[in-house]
């Protein structure tokens, strides 16, 4: 994917989240949405625009070091800025009041969207799905093939990027709600336990 679409949609996405945060504080009155949650939306942006807009991106297909740091950019800082964004809410509010009103029943209680959040979501589940989407692209067929064809890397990428908000998810805990705050201390544990297989995953490669 070139430099040029990914800053296409990426503005696009921006786009609209700055028009849904201003309707929905023009909305909210006495309780308008709080500011760092539009400056979360400003810094996912910008870094992911350094992760796969920059000449990293470039880099990142001749050097290893520049490859590692632009899944890290995605999975470590990206992903959880998007979910801190609290971006469902805002975004729905960047549509027209019949596509809001259309899509609504989606994101309530019982909706589509809140049980298949719910299923992804959860700490066994997430912890499995992130892990195993990162072991899988760093198999030598799938990390080569991501190397020799920009297409498979945009695949990584939104394959890392997809597994990095489900597995934050349980931790920050964005609207919609789907479940249960976490316990500080399981969320301690599932994070701990994420850190030791990139661990492992880091010493396998080095091996």
């Amino acid at each position: 994917m070139s430099r040029a679409v990914v800053l296409a949609v990426l503005l696009a996405v921006v786009a609209a989240y700055v028009t849904g945060w201003l309707r929905l504080s023009q909305r909210a009155g006495a309780h308008p949405p709080r500011a760092r949650r539009l400056a979360a939306a400003m810094a996912a942006l910008a870094t992911t625009t350094v992760a796969l807009a920059s000449p990293l991106d470039p880099l990142a297909h001749e050097r290893f070091v520049a490859h590692m740091v632009q899944h890290l950019l995605l999975i470590t800082v990206a992903a959880p800025l998007v979910l801190l964004a609290d971006p469902f809410p805002v975004l729905l509010w960047a549509f027209p009041a019949p596509a809001r009103a259309a899509l609504q029943p989606l994101f309530a209680r019982g909706g589509a969207i809140r049980r298949i959040l719910g299923l992804l979501t959860s700490m066994p589940l997430a912890w499995l799905l992130f892990t195993t989407t990162v072991w899988l692209w760093h198999l030598p067929v799938l990390y080569e093939g991501a190397l020799d064809d920009g297409r498979v890397h945009a695949l990584e990428h939104f394959a890392f990027f997809g597994a990095a908000l489900v597995f934050w998810w349980p931790v920050l805990d964005p609207a919609p709600r789907v479940r249960r705050p976490a316990h500080p201390g399981a969320s301690i544990v599932y994070v701990v336990l994420a850190a030791f297989q990139s661990a492992a995953l880091g010493l396998a490669l080095m091996l």
